[in-house]
């Protein structure tokens, strides 16, 4: 394979094999303020992943079926492991901000005997395997 014909699925599993790359692969995570400034600065149709050279990294995972979880009092949200956090608004929109940490307190053994671990039936794999499978280029 030619390395400047590689499309993204051939660079990205080439450099995981450390094998030689035409250039090093990219991906981008942004904000939704960030996504838009971008689709502001191009072209109505213009596919931004492309005209960046952004290769872009996927990732699998199960579904989460588990307890419910609940916002938080102020407004974020709460996650499998009881992290709670907090919408901080700023200029160009807001971020979601850690508010509490469920272990902070944590002092022996005993504190961690009485934490509700996450557990792997909280999740469904059924749906992995084809959510695996290479749909891009």
């Amino acid at each position: 394979m030619k390395l400047d014909q590689m499309n993204s699925r051939e660079r990205m599993l080439a450099a995981i094999r450390r094998e030689p790359v035409d250039r090093v692969p990219t991906d981008i995570w942004a904000t939704g303020e960030v996504w838009a400034k971008l689709r502001n600065h191009f072209d109505a149709g213009t596919d931004i992943a492309a005209a960046l050279h952004i290769d872009g990294m996927s990732g699998v995972g199960a579904a989460y079926i588990g307890l419910e979880l609940k916002a938080s009092e102020e407004g974020g949200t709460v996650d499998i492991w009881g992290v709670r956090t907090r919408r901080v608004a700023h200029n160009g929109g807001f971020y979601d901000e850690q508010s509490s940490f469920p272990l902070a307190d944590v002092q022996c053994m005993d504190d961690l005997d009485h934490y509700t671990w996450p557990t792997t039936d909280w999740f469904d794999y059924s749906g992995m395997r084809a959510g695996a499978q290479w749909g891009g280029t």
